[in-house]
């Protein structure tokens, strides 16, 4: 089906492919909604060169999919489209990709990815559930990495938020239990509710200037961090802020921030909050008796 230099290999056409080793003709360059979706003898895929743009759930819930290459000239991986491959392990995804769309490759198998630089937005639950997933480079120029974007993805140890963005969305990184080290640049502005709840192995965070405030629940459940600084410019802690941190030691909270929500630090038995004397935390520690160390 071919429509204003839009060339669609269509469903029809997808059906009249068979076998374990999928090879799309050339001269196509949308593959379409849904065109193998729910294939569950397919174990690998060859997409022609000319590939422009992959259609949700192209390749949702290929079950036995487990490679895949894309050619240079793909610029758009949609929605859901390899979402539920649950052996997919590898994928090498080429220079030109723009946007990796919601859920593009939510509970597969992924082990590493490598996404690279000329990528522009990561979807909502992009790599949500990746259970395996241990290592990320994420694209340097990301403008949007969406909500619970790598959410779940138990075994990831560390991820480098690239200083193009802006703000760190809504549970981005909740329930990311491995994850030990998160360095947050200057250029974040907003760090959204739930952004690293439960992530159990984070040990230290600080906070950059830039950061307007941080959002409800935003570290809630990390049970090994110790040490918070909040540096001098961040406004506000919203409810939940650092719930159940059990080993959380001492936080570090400047005189710019002048709103702390509900049960902030409940479960927070060893903390002693550094703060200014006289300071709006400091009075706020005075008020619900935790200890304090002014400077």
């Amino acid at each position: 089906m071919k429509k204003d230099n839009i060339v669609l290999f269509a469903k029809e056409d997808a059906e009249k492919l068979t076998g374990d080793h999928i090879v799309i003709p050339d001269g196509y360059t949308v593959i379409d909604v849904s065109a193998f979706e729910d294939r569950t003898d397919i174990k690998s895929i060859s997409i022609p060169e000319g590939m422009i743009t992959i259609g949700s759930g192209a390749f949702a819930k290929c079950s036995e999919l487990r490679e895949l290459i894309f050619p240079e000239g793909v610029e758009a991986i949609g929605m859901g489209a390899f979402v539920a491959c649950v052996n997919l392990s590898v994928v090498s995804l080429p220079d030109s990709l723009l946007f990796i769309n919601d859920g593009a490759f939510a509970g597969t198998n992924l082990r590493i990815v490598d996404i690279p630089d000329s990528v522009k937005k990561i979807g909502t639950g992009a790599f949500q559930g990746c259970k395996n997933l241990e290592k990320v480079h994420v694209s340097k120029k990301a403008q949007l990495i969406g909500y619970y974007a790598f959410a779940e993805c138990e075994k990831l140890e560390s991820i480098s938020i690239p200083e193009s963005l802006p703000v760190i969305v809504r549970g981005v990184f909740r329930g990311c239990k491995s994850l030990k080290s998160m360095i947050i640049p200057k250029s974040i502005e907003q760090i959204g509710h739930e952004a690293f709840e439960g992530c159990e192995s984070l040990s230290n965070v600080v906070i950059p200037k830039n950061v307007r405030g941080l959002g409800m629940d935003t570290f809630a459940g990390c049970i090994k961090l110790e040490s918070v600084v909040i540096e001098e410019g961040v406004e506000y802690i919203l409810n939940g802020g650092f719930f159940e941190c059990t080993n959380l030691k001492t936080i570090t909270i400047p005189e710019s921030v002048h709103a702390i929500g509900e049960k902030v630090f409940t479960g927070c038995d060893s903390l002693v909050i550094r703060c200014s004397e006289y300071s709006y935390s400091h009075e706020y520690a005075i008020e619900n008796n935790i200890k304090f160390d002014t400077f």
